[in-house]
């Protein structure tokens, strides 16, 4: 920038950089919808509607969720996250799912997608620690 020394275009160049990788930023990320279960949420989230999702297959009893049940709720989650804890709520719907039907290979690549992701949140976590 004009007027600054080098050494502040530097730290300025620096800071726009951090905060780029700190910041919430969306991402489209290629997952199918469980179909199923006992609610219409996979219908919700196949047109964009992950929050009315959320709220549908939250209304079902969980005694009487079924594991496509619990791995639409998680995509509901991952697909609406705004924090770290949305991501963590998203993964233990799809440890949910995956315990009751621990053949399918879709909701094991949900828990694997949310770990990625937690694992990626904590290493920046770190990194970005003062010292």
């Amino acid at each position: 920038m004009k007027g600054l020394s080098r050494k502040q275009n530097d730290i300025l160049g620096f800071v726009e950089d951090f905060i780029r990788t700190i910041s919430p930023y969306k991402m489209k990320v290629g997952a199918e919808v469980a179909s199923g279960g006992k609610s219409n949420g996979g219908s919700l989230l196949l047109e964009g509607k992950a929050l009315e999702a959320r709220q549908l297959i939250e209304g079902i009893d969980q005694i009487k969720r079924e594991a496509a049940d619990w791995y639409n709720l998680g995509l509901a989650y991952e697909g609406s996250a705004i924090n770290v804890e949305d991501y963590e709520d998203a993964r233990r719907f799809y440890i949910r799912a995956l315990e009751q039907d621990s053949s399918s290979r879709l909701f094991a690549q949900g828990v694997a997608r949310t770990e990625r992701y937690l694992s990626e949140a904590r290493i920046l976590r770190e990194q970005t620690k003062r010292p």
